[in-house]
């Protein structure tokens, strides 16, 4: 009888677990919106800490759920290692302590990060380089750029902006628009490390708050399609 009951507590305990993946899940889909949608400061430092907590915990769940089934333990195992060893993955995981505790560092400062307002880039035709910067709360008619020297190209085009709309262009200029973004600061572990925020391989920019969530989004899918079967995927996926 006693393995009967221990499992019946195991598959119980099981489906506690997906319960409760579920609801992390959908936390965290709520704070992707949060944190792309976000006006200020304050709205992204709490964005970006509801994120941070609810892939801490989904991950945990899906190792946890992993390691209870004797076939998928190498794997539960292999992806604790790999959290380790990656960085975005262990900035995130590392981040949900660092918000939640900061009194625990003595900070003067309670926000994890600076809000970076969005704005709208004139460019020249082709390249990337350069450009007139307008920010989202300006607004004019008919501004005339007459053989303007953007990127080693000359630009001339007629330029309208509502406020906090995109530009509309006649001529050889591109509007390009730059989203707003959430400029992270370095974390600190319980033992003192000091975690610096990653950057990007190739371009080697400061990932934003936005950037790592994007990032960090197909590689839990990817873990959780390793530990999960497609019945209990289907049962976890926020709708």
């Amino acid at each position: 009888m006693a393995g009967v009951y221990g499992g019946y507590w195991v598959t119980a305990k099981r489906a506690q677990n997906l319960v409760r993946l579920r609801v992390e899940l959908r936390g965290l889909k709520n704070s992707v919106q949060e944190l792309f949608s976000a006006q200020d400061e304050i709205e992204a430092h709490l964005a970006w800490a509801n994120f941070a907590r609810h892939f801490k915990l989904s991950v945990e769940l899906a190792i946890r759920i992993g390691k209870a089934e004797p076939c998928l333990r190498g794997k539960a195992w292999m992806l604790q290692n790999e959290i380790r060893i990656c960085g975005v993955i262990n900035f995130l995981v590392s981040s949900r302590n660092d918000i939640d505790h900061p009194e625990d560092d003595g900070k003067d400062d309670l926000v994890s990060g600076e809000f970076v307002a969005g704005f709208t880039s004139l460019r020249a035709p082709t390249g990337n380089m350069g450009g007139i910067r307008l920010s989202d709360q300006t607004s004019f008619k008919n501004l005339i750029m007459k053989d303007n020297v953007i990127d080693g190209q000359l630009v001339s085009a007629v330029v309208n902006k509502p406020a906090a709309e995109t530009a509309q262009i006649t001529g050889n200029a591109r509007a390009v628009r730059i989203m707003p973004k959430f400029s992270l600061k370095p974390i600190r572990t319980k033992d003192g490390q000091i975690i610096h925020v990653p950057t990007h391989p190739k371009l080697g920019e400061v990932f934003s708050a936005q950037d790592l969530a994007t990032h960090a989004m197909p590689w839990l899918e990817k873990a959780l399609k390793s530990l999960l079967s497609e019945s209990d995927i289907n049962s976890v996926s926020p709708s």
